[in-house]
């Protein structure tokens, strides 16, 4: 999820972590714009994510083309995709009524629990449930990973979290080393650091974590 208006943010994502899924990318076509939707930031802070998942299954139906996980990250995230593929979808060829993300309970009272909306990833049979209950129930006022929860929760709908814990993602501060607390510095176990605001420090992170891929390459081969 990326404003219009941020280009060289996208263009530092392009350049960096999304190079390793350009190719599919480029054969498939498959960006989708969103412009029905007025670019405030009210909008992608509430139902911009449900949007996309409606166009997204809107769109399959004509082409019959579906996926096993689909997944949202803001443009202040860095992914490996190599050690998330490896050590979360990998493991889950097969899954169902499933959300992969960062564990929100710890901040909320809620009766439901719901990802952490800097990254998460769902199966697809949830993209299209929550299609559903989001064209049932247009809410537009709830921020948009609570609003994941909500849906599902108030549609009766029970779905298994697979939790991200704070050693792989994580807010970024390069002063605190201790992996458990929120926010700490880039390790040899991150795979989604988060809150880069400016693009000097997202360069910063990505540079860090290349250097790390690089040392685990080595490593292993």
């Amino acid at each position: 999820m990326s404003p219009a208006s941020a280009q060289r943010r996208r263009n530092i994502i392009r350049a960096t972590w999304q190079r390793l899924v350009r190719h599919e990318n480029d054969t498939y076509h498959d960006i989708i714009m969103l412009p029905n939707l007025k670019e405030t930031a009210h909008v992608a802070n509430t139902v911009k994510t449900m949007e996309f998942f409606t166009q997204l299954v809107a769109a399959t139906s004509l082409s019959g083309q579906t996926w096993n996980y689909v997944s949202k990250i803001d443009d202040d995230s860095f992914l490996d995709t190599t050690a998330f593929y490896r050590d979360f979808i990998l493991p889950r060829p097969h899954a169902n009524a499933t959300i992969i993300a960062r564990d929100m309970s710890r901040f909320s009272s809620k009766a439901y629990s719901y990802p952490g909306g800097q990254f998460y990833t769902l199966t697809w049979d949830l993209v299209v449930t929550l299609a559903q209950l989001y064209a049932q129930n247009t809410i537009n006022n709830e921020a948009e990973d609570v609003l994941v929860g909500r849906l599902l929760y108030e549609g009766g709908q029970p779905w298994d979290l697979v939790k991200l814990d704070n050693d792989r993602a994580f807010d970024y501060d390069k002063s605190i080393s201790d992996t458990s607390k929120w926010a700490h510095k880039v390790t040899p176990d991150s795979v989604n650091p988060h809150k880069m605001k400016t693009d000097e420090m997202y360069l910063d992170v990505a540079g860090q974590m290349a250097a790390l891929q690089r040392m685990k390459s080595s490593e292993t081969g």
